[in-house]
């Protein structure tokens, strides 16, 4: 598997904003179709891309992949839910420090 994050332009992080992942998702996806001068290939990658990130289990397991860590131990993928719920809370409190600032 190729890495998620170049397919994507993303750089490597484990937070990321489900809205704006699914709006990248839409333009990738637009750009790498058949019917707009894309190749299945490059179109799959963006959906397979797509798909890892935006579960957050699967999320952690490619960035720990391509870091090639090998986890002691596996955590479970509703544990994982709540890290991503956890992430968009903390996101949504540095914006409203931002727009505060």
């Amino acid at each position: 598997m190729e890495d998620a994050f170049v397919v994507m332009g993303l750089e490597r992080r484990l937070v990321l904003d489900s809205e704006e992942l699914k709006v990248l998702y839409d333009e990738r996806s637009h750009q790498a179709h058949p019917d707009a001068s894309g190749d299945s290939e490059s179109f799959q990658a963006v959906r397979e891309s797509y798909e890892i990130l935006r579960s957050p289990s699967r999320r952690v397991r490619h960035w720990l992949d391509l870091q090639e860590v090998k986890p002691e131990m596996t955590v479970d993928a509703g544990m994982m839910d709540l890290f991503q719920r956890v992430g968009e809370g903390v996101n949504s409190c540095r914006e409203v420090a931002r727009k505060k600032e």
